[in-house]
């Protein structure tokens, strides 16, 4: 018959280029397509680990109004392709992102921990995750929840 046909196909492996090509047969003989290949990406695993060095900054009479507070990230698998950015990202929502919080960029690629300092107020609740960006967009890691 003639049109569009299609198989799906499971249990493929990300990270694997995988080759295809149509084919169809007219009688004894077989006729084929040309090859095409296609790579399913791997996403980064990043996770956001537990802050860290929380100091006081003195207002300068001797009261605490703001804290110091050290983020912690760790990238086991940069993904493929690789990401190209990292950082974290907080705010006072809950599943905060790029879009609805604020966005720390921490420099460097590739697996590893990062960490980077800023500054929260006191009275507040904070919720904090690592990130990797890629060509398909941001992969967070688990939330942290910090309040004071």
């Amino acid at each position: 018959s003639t049109g569009v046909y299609s198989i799906d196909v499971a249990n493929l492996e990300a990270g694997v280029t995988y080759y295809v090509r149509a084919f169809l047969r007219q009688g004894n003989r077989i006729v084929y397509g040309d090859i095409t290949s296609f790579k399913l990406e791997r996403a980064p695993i990043v996770l956001t680990n537990q802050v860290s060095n929380i100091t006081g900054v003195d207002n300068g009479i001797g009261v605490y109004l703001d804290y110091s507070v050290q983020f912690n990230g760790t990238i086991s698998d940069k993904g493929d392709p690789a990401y190209y950015e990292r950082g974290f990202v907080y705010g006072t929502q809950s599943y905060v992102t790029v879009s609805t919080g604020t966005k720390i960029i921490v420099s460097g690629t590739g697996e590893g921990k990062f960490s980077a300092t800023t500054i929260l107020g006191y009275f507040g609740i904070y919720y904090i995750r690592a990130y990797a960006r890629t060509t398909n967009g941001y992969v967070y890691g688990d939330e942290i929840k910090l309040s004071f």
